[in-house]
């Protein structure tokens, strides 16, 4: 299996960010300041910067305007509390996107 797949990266528009690394600084300070503790459970999510959109060269290029402010509508709706994101980990084996 070739390892390497650089070829196909300019058909791949965007990607998600899972981005552990602002996770750990997030409970880092959050525990140096009292504001969290190991005993409690915490959802970070696109307000925290724990994911998101890659906005990369490729979606810059490739993504129509309309199409961002319409991504960037909806991240807001998201940020705002109107569009209501599930956890993975709640979900229990629903089926989800009509797969």
């Amino acid at each position: 299996m070739k390892t390497d797949q650089a070829d196909l990266a300019a058909n791949i528009i965007t990607s998600t960010l899972k981005n552990v690394g602002e996770s750990i600084e997030t409970a880092v300070k959050g525990l140096e300041s009292g504001e969290m503790n190991g005993t409690q459970d915490y959802v970070m999510g696109l307000k925290s910067g724990a994911v998101g959109l890659a906005e990369n060269e490729n979606y810059e290029k490739l993504v129509s305007e309309d199409a961002k402010r319409l991504l960037r509508m909806q991240k807001k709706k998201i940020l705002d509390g109107e569009i209501k994101v599930d956890r993975a980990v709640d979900m229990k084996n629903r089926r989800r996107c009509g797969f």
